[in-house]
């Protein structure tokens, strides 16, 4: 998809240049990112990105540069973007409930 945005730098620029688009994080993605290693090495490449801008200046940092590289894990699903797998896996998670009963 061409209308997605990797780096969590490039979702705040986007934001603060555009506050009227709610922009926010999708859990759904966000969660397939997380879990299919084709989607986080497209979060890593987009947190080296120099787009954040630093405050009281016209220079820009990476979120890498900030000690956020994103790389986290080595455990994968054996999926791809939109797949069963992944599709039953995320809905289950966001499923879930912290306070049962309530």
């Amino acid at each position: 998809m061409d209308d997605k945005i990797y780096g969590i730098g490039q979702i705040l620029v986007e934001r603060e240049k555009n506050p009227e688009t709610y922009l926010r994080p999708n859990a759904a993605l966000s969660l397939q990112a997380l879990l299919l290693k084709n989607e986080r090495t497209k979060i890593i490449d987009a947190n080296k990105q120099k787009i954040y801008p630093i405050p009281g200046s016209s220079n820009f940092v990476s979120m890498s540069q900030m000690q956020i590289e994103g790389i986290g894990h080595d455990y994968w699903i054996d999926d791809e973007l939109g797949g069963d797998t992944i599709t039953a896996l995320v809905a289950f998670l966001l499923a879930l409930d912290d306070d049962p009963g309530n």
